[in-house]
């Protein structure tokens, strides 16, 4: 309400279209696969490198398509440079909030929940802070964006570096085929 309000009525259109057009193409990115990979870790907290590598691999191959359909659509549409600009923007944002959430569903199988709540509580905090001060200083939609952008980058480098020190596990990508098939079927009966 207060964005709206202050940024009128064509700019919110143009915030919110980019953030609900980017939020569809997220779906694509995401497949249930970080609770696929938070049971699983549960279930055998020495798999966690294996279960998270070959996760992060899909999400990466995903990620990669994703971005390439968004992109192109977007163009495609024909939509205005700056929408052009900002769904780029929301691109960068989706695919760090998917692996974040990657990153925290690790710590979520060995039930550690103070992390990731501690987290979104300074991610969101980061976001209202900076897009207070974007709307204060009338820096434009491109800075709006920006904003939450901020807070995805926050986000996301907090929990990398939980993984590091706290979970003890360095992220790299996998592509195991038998592990990948395994982690679909798992996904199919998660549902």
């Amino acid at each position: 309400t207060y964005i709206a309000h202050q940024i009128g009525d064509s700019d919110i259109g143009k915030y919110v279209w980019t953030l609900s057009f980017t939020g569809i193409f997220a779906l694509f990115m995401e497949f249930g696969l970080s609770r696929v990979l938070t049971r699983e870790v549960a279930k055998d907290y020495s798999k966690a490198k294996l279960y998270l590598a070959n996760v992060l691999g899909i999400k990466l191959f995903l990620a990669a398509i994703t971005i390439i359909l968004a992109v192109v659509t977007v163009n495609f549409m024909g939509r205005e440079p700056v929408v052009v600009l900002m769904v780029y923007v929301a691109c960068a944002i989706i695919v760090l909030d998917t692996f974040t959430q990657t990153f925290y569903s690790v710590f979520r199988a060995f039930q550690i929940l103070k992390y990731e709540a501690l987290g979104i509580i300074i991610y969101q905090i980061v976001i209202v802070t900076s897009g207070f001060l974007v709307i204060q200083l009338s820096l434009g939609l491109k800075a709006l964006i920006a904003a939450v952008l901020l807070g995805s980058v926050f986000n996301f480098c907090y929990s990398l570096v939980l993984l590091l020190i706290k979970g003890k596990l360095k992220p790299h990508f996998a592509f195991n085929r038998r592990m990948v098939k395994f982690i679909s079927v798992s996904y199919t009966h998660l549902r």
